[in-house]
């Protein structure tokens, strides 16, 4: 155990709003000193005991976000519904996540960025604006933000994970699952349209 939760009372400025307890440490690591206090949590399933993960500040974790390994959270930065952080990101300033959005490796946050839908961000990408994918197809898709930091090059959509390119040249890669003109195939091709338009790339003809 390397904190423990000090439940919120009535007079605190956050009592009743969605978070329940501040975390203290209960040893020393990384730069957190035994005593210190931390950011705010709904429970005790949002912050992992392994790891340096840790809320500094004002930082706060509601629903069911999970914040694992050595990630990081400072300032007024929030976690919503089942958000994910993972390895050695951070979240700065008034980030928020929201949704189902997930960071991984050295990814950071900063200003007022925002991450909603199945957003997915990888490697050392920098995010100050909104990211956006919602669930427009039956499987999951969205864009993987690779690790130079740029756009991303590879797009996921169910259990196929391509290249940009290797999508628009041969979307239709799977003729017996995702046949020309019906109803599954449409709206598998309108939900990476949607992808390719977020991301200034060329759009898949039908």
């Amino acid at each position: 155990m390397k904190y423990e939760l000090i439940k919120l009372t009535k007079d605190h400025k956050f009592y009743r709003s969605g978070v329940n307890y501040r975390i203290k440490a209960l040893k020393d690591f990384n730069d957190v000193k035994k005593g210190d206090l931390g950011g705010y949590v709904a429970n005790e399933n949002n912050l992992s005991h392994f790891g340096n993960c840790w809320l500094y500040n004002n930082a706060r974790m509601y629903d069911n976000a999970e914040l694992h390994d050595n990630a990081e959270m400072y300032g007024v930065t929030r976690m919503f519904n089942n958000t994910r952080m993972f390895n050695d990101t951070r979240m700065y300033d008034n980030a928020e996540m929201h949704d189902n959005a997930r960071m991984h490796d050295n990814t950071r946050m900063f200003n007022n960025a925002e991450m909603y839908g199945y957003a997915n961000i990888r490697g050392n990408y920098k995010l100050t604006t909104k990211l956006y994918y919602p669930k427009l197809y039956r499987y999951v898709s969205y864009p993987i933000f690779e690790r130079d930091g740029k756009k991303p090059t590879h797009i996921r959509m169910g259990c196929f994970t391509r290249t940009i390119k290797e999508w628009q040249e041969d979307f239709y890669n799977n003729n017996e699952e995702f046949p020309k003109g019906v109803p599954q195939t449409k709206q598998r091709l309108y939900a990476i349209n949607y992808i390719l338009d977020t991301l200034g790339e060329e759009r898949i003809k039908e």
